[in-house]
């Protein structure tokens, strides 16, 4: 079932789905010393889904006529996604850096429960003291549930949203 749809076993049905993300994250480091800083990790951003589904269907009548019908729908959702968690930074060299953070958290709220775990690996190279470039790569798992309503003030549909984003990621930073 793809929104308000029901596909029969038999049909040609070809499905795309995408997402992109925009996030930012802050962090503290609770130990700085020469090499290493270890400390918290707060990322906030926004998820852009996109689903598509185009089906089509055939039927002869026992002759050279064919009925073909032909269906397609999109849908999309943006949402909130935020994440709390962990992070460590290590010199390894001169101007060379190793970056990992391990973020997550999980709610409910009425009807609706939702979680989110996010893992990143980086390296980054300084050019000076203050820019350097970074090479990373990243994990995140997200989930939305939507349970049957108990009462009148929650959301009267039901699913559940779960997919894995995973990619590499190249930026400037700049250390203040």
């Amino acid at each position: 079932m793809f929104r308000d749809t029901t596909y029969v076993a038999g049909l040609r049905v070809n499905t795309t789905s995408g997402t992109s993300q925009g996030f930012l994250t802050y962090r503290f480091a609770f130990t700085a010393k020469e090499k290493t800083q270890i400390g918290a990790a707060v990322g906030v951003g926004i998820i852009f889904l996109t689903a598509d589904i185009a089906a089509i269907a055939g039927v002869t009548a026992g002759g050279a006529d064919t009925a073909i019908a032909q269906f397609s729908r999109s849908g999309g959702f943006n949402g909130p996604e935020g994440s709390i968690g962990l992070f460590g930074r290590f010199m390894l060299g001169d101007k060379w850096y190793l970056e990992t953070d391990l973020r997550g958290i999980a709610i409910k709220i009425d009807n609706i429960k939702a979680g989110v775990v996010e893992a990143a690996l980086a390296g980054r190279y300084f050019l000076s003291d203050k820019v350097g470039l970074e090479l990373g790569y990243n994990l995140g798992y997200y989930e939305v549930n939507i349970e049957a309503p108990n009462n009148f003030a929650s959301i009267d549909r039901t699913g559940k949203i779960s997919y894995t984003v995973n990619g590499w990621r190249v930026g400037v930073v700049y250390a203040f």
